[in-house]
């Protein structure tokens, strides 16, 4: 009897020594794809994703595993994407965890102080396959962080390498634009020449000139300063896709698109955004700055400070010969005032809303994708991420432009990533890091943006017809090249955690852009007690 108790205990210990290392090691046989898995080192890797992303993935997967065959065997496992990164967080945490994870860059340095993950900074110097330089720089500094002194520096630890890359653009209908006689163009600034707009006025029968086509949107019956008005029969319009427009063009614009104003207008509302960031960002200002006077992080929403810009620099010094832009405080409201009802005052101080895109509770019920592609808004800012689920929808002709910015301002935006990370309890980390290498490699990008829904992690590959696919929409992909340029990490990544953003976020989004409290309510309310929250983290230097 104690015989077999022992082997039973045995038994039980080993098949937990299994599924601890990762069910490494120890397979054999032939998959469904024909590889032998006999000799192999097998490794587990978790991942989530639509439909589409799922089936590349195994085509990518299954391609590592025949070039590998009989050295490194991944087995590919899908989990729900809502409750992914709490499963990820439990197993990583214990004894039994797979050996690659995708990690969000909003979590990737809590990741590294808890130690979870392991640094990849020596695989990756001696790799011949990932060059950095050739990577986007936000992508990979979004992952570099220093858990003792809180910094993100270009030699800082690099715990994980993106799987992807997603900038944020405008998109926008197309049929839309040309059903209210919007003309389209697509040149950059530098080419329009009055040869060009000479040759596209004879063309289409326009009257624009030189000045006009090097604006993002122009009407003739508005300079876009004035009081606004439906467009006239007839009247001249036109939309360069390559020039990013101002507020103040955008809002024209978008009233156009806004049934409550245009009442021929084919979409409910012109205009959706969800971020903040663009309009921030655009001035110089931030949801938080660093008090280095008083060693302290403060909230800034409601930041009041002047600036001027020249040649993209910023300074408070009126005498620089730059552009005054708005301050922080009224970008802020500016994005507010996108969902608030016309008759409400947004701010207790007489700014009244706009009412060009729907409100968060409106999108809740709907669903923002949906929104665009049934065609109740004419504009969506949103990633590239989305672009498959465009394509898929019958009759749906889109394309994309740049983010509004401030006049006198900085094109900003924000893009978003996820990382490929090898699990510090992993007791295969040499063959996990080969997958990943390959994942985030120029093989396994340039497969990844055949679908359309990222942008390759290697510059060279992004400038190519493996994304730009110019034979399908949207036309104008360069624009989200342009974008991972300059647009960064959302405020997620900050900080080491996101505590400090629960403290005011959710009141944003549900009481402010719901119309249920205006911003003076919101400062009243969030400011002491986010400043309180803050004083818990140390310096970071995260732009």
């Amino acid at each position: 009897m104690k015989k077999t108790k022992a082997i039973k205990t045995m038994a039980s210990l080993l098949l937990c020594g299994v599924f601890a290392c990762g069910m490494a090691a120890c397979g054999g046989g032939v998959d469904d794809n024909g590889v032998n898995r006999a000799g192999a080192t097998e490794i587990t890797f978790w991942g989530y994703g639509e439909e589409d992303e799922i089936a590349i993935f195994r085509d990518l997967v299954n391609t590592f595993n025949k070039a590998h065959e009989g050295e490194i065997y991944v087995d590919y496992v899908t989990k729900p994407g809502t409750s992914y990164y709490e499963s990820v967080e439990q197993v990583l945490a214990g004894n039994r965890c797979p050996d690659v994870v995708y990690v969000g860059d909003d979590v990737c340095k809590s990741w590294a102080i808890n130690n979870y993950i392991v640094p990849l900074d020596d695989y990756v110097k001696n790799s011949t396959v990932i060059d950095l330089s050739d990577m986007w720089e936000s992508g990979i500094m979004r992952y570099r962080y220093d858990v003792e002194t809180g910094l993100s520096n270009a030699d800082s630890t690099l715990w994980a390498l993106p799987k992807d890359i997603g900038p944020t653009v405008l998109y926008y209908n197309v049929g839309f634009f040309e059903s209210l006689g919007v003309s389209i163009v697509s040149v950059d600034k530098e080419d329009v020449t009055a040869e060009y707009v000479a040759a596209y006025n004879t063309e289409h029968g326009t009257h624009f000139t030189v000045e006009q086509m090097q604006r993002g949107f122009w009407r003739e019956g508005i300079d876009n300063t004035s009081s606004w008005s439906v467009p006239a029969a007839g009247e001249e319009m036109l939309f360069n896709n390559r020039i990013a427009m101002t507020w103040e063009e955008s809002e024209n614009l978008f009233k156009i698109f806004t049934q409550s104003y245009n009442s021929k207008s084919p979409s409910k509302y012109g205009y959706f955004t969800e971020w903040w960031f663009s309009y921030g960002w655009s001035v110089n200002g931030d949801c938080i700055k660093y008090d280095n006077a008083a060693n302290k992080w403060t909230f800034s929403l409601g930041d009041t400070t002047k600036y001027y810009c020249k040649d993209g620099i910023f300074s408070t010094d009126a005498s620089s010969g730059g552009t005054e832009v708005p301050t922080m405080l009224e970008a802020f409201t500016k994005f507010v005032q996108l969902s608030q009802p016309k008759t409400t005052d947004i701010d207790g101080k007489g700014t009244m809303g706009l009412a060009i895109t729907p409100s968060p509770n409106t999108l809740n019920t709907v669903g923002k994708e949906s929104y665009f592609t049934t065609g109740q808004v004419a504009t969506m800012v949103d990633g590239r991420w989305t672009v498959p689920v465009y394509r898929k929808v019958k009759g749906l002709n889109f394309d994309c432009a740049p983010l509004p910015v401030a006049k006198g301002g900085v094109e900003a935006g924000h893009s978003g990533s996820v990382g490929f990370v090898i699990a510090k309890r992993s007791r295969h980390q040499d063959e996990a890091f080969k997958f990943i290498e390959y994942m985030s490699g120029p093989e396994g990008q340039a497969k990844q943006a055949e679908s359309g829904f990222n942008i390759p992690n290697q510059k060279s590959v992004s400038q190519t017809e493996v994304f730009l696919q110019s034979d399908k929409m949207p036309k104008n992909s360069i624009i989200f090249t342009r974008a991972a340029a300059f647009e960064r990490a959302g405020d997620w990544n900050y900080l080491s955690d996101k505590l400090w953003i629960d403290q005011w976020a959710d009141y944003l989004n549900d009481e402010v852009r719901n119309g249920r409290n205006n911003l003076t309510d919101f400062f009243n309310v969030v400011t002491n007690r986010t400043n309180k929250v803050l004083e818990g983290y140390k310096y970071s230097n995260f732009k």
